[in-house]
């Protein structure tokens, strides 16, 4: 019986001391911050997860894109029972690559959405969403070689359909990108057209992934 009382009182220190440092990062408290520290708990124990990674990833995950602690552990949990964790690495993956999705108007939901097709596509690496965040750059920036690539692979009316969209806001760097990517599947991987597109969109990263 000493040794289960002294079990139970170690146990409690341990939450106690994570409830601390989740509330002192992520400034939740009361019923929330007891249900985050559960969660958070629960992943580090059933996926041996780190602690302190899987606290900054889900704070990340808050503060980035506005979402609650619930929101952004089931997104984790989820993730790590997806492909998005084909490398191990899915809570750096989410805390290097948050703000490059919320810059290209994508929420939390695409961020795992990116991460669990690139692992399902066996790019075990982070090139898939490197080439994202590449495309994401280069589309915005609209240059001469972007600019060529989209027009001489779909046609003029399509590329400015995409430049204007973009210049005006009624177009976000991820619908961008399902537009082109939607058009790709139409190319050959091996005609010329594709690879350029390829190579002047989406990036080495892209070349990498093909």
């Amino acid at each position: 019986l000493a040794l289960l009382s002294k079990e139970v009182l170690e146990i409690n220190a341990e939450f106690d001391k994570m409830r601390l440092s989740i509330e002192k990062l992520t400034g939740v408290s009361g019923p929330a911050l007891n249900q985050l520290t559960s969660d958070l708990s629960a992943i580090v124990n059933v996926f041996d997860a780190d602690f302190d990674d899987t606290l900054k990833a889900t704070n990340t995950l808050m503060k980035t894109f506005g979402i609650s602690g619930a929101e952004a552990t089931k997104l984790i949990e989820e993730g790590f029972l997806s492909n998005a964790n084909a490398t191990g690495d899915l809570l750096d993956s989410v805390k290097e690559y948050s703000v490059q999705i919320k810059a290209a108007g994508g929420d939390a939901g695409d961020l795992f959405k990116i991460l669990n097709a690139s692992g399902t596509a066996g790019v075990f690496s982070d090139k898939g969403i490197d080439a994202v965040k590449e495309f994401g750059l280069r589309i915005r920036e609209q240059s001469t070689a972007t600019s060529s690539a989209l027009k001489n692979a779909f046609g003029k009316p399509f590329a400015d359909e995409i430049a204007n969209g973009l210049k005006d806001g009624s177009v976000t760097s991820i619908q961008a990108l399902q537009k082109v990517g939607k058009e790709l599947k139409g190319l050959n991987k091996t005609s010329k057209e594709y690879q350029t597109v390829i190579a002047d969109v989406f990036g080495g990263a892209g070349e990498d992934v093909g």
